[in-house]
């Protein structure tokens, strides 16, 4: 019921943001706003019924306390970067 009505995701969206879920490569697609938003932590991605939403990082803090096996991607934006990140515009 959390996740009713919640997806942030956009039709026209054209860029692949990879993520590592359940030991396999998966890929949502955003745009340039919402892949800098998802990279930064503003965004996150739920899992559902085996479909993958692009969601607020509201949305995201609620689940990790109630259902935590639903987050599929949370970007912490405090971690500190590799040298090997990928830059915030670069996608893959």
């Amino acid at each position: 019921a959390l996740l009713r009505g919640k997806c942030m995701a956009k039709p026209d969206a054209e860029l692949p943001r990879h993520f590592e879920y359940g030991k396999k490569i998966r890929r949502i697609y955003v745009d340039a706003e919402q892949l800098r938003d998802l990279n930064a932590g503003r965004l996150g991605i739920a899992q559902m019924d085996g479909r993958f939403l692009l969601v607020s990082a509201e949305i995201i803090d609620v689940l990790q306390q109630t259902a935590p096996e639903f987050v599929a991607l949370r970007v912490d934006p405090n971690a500190p970067r590799s040298e090997e990140a990928v830059p915030d515009d670069l996608h893959w």
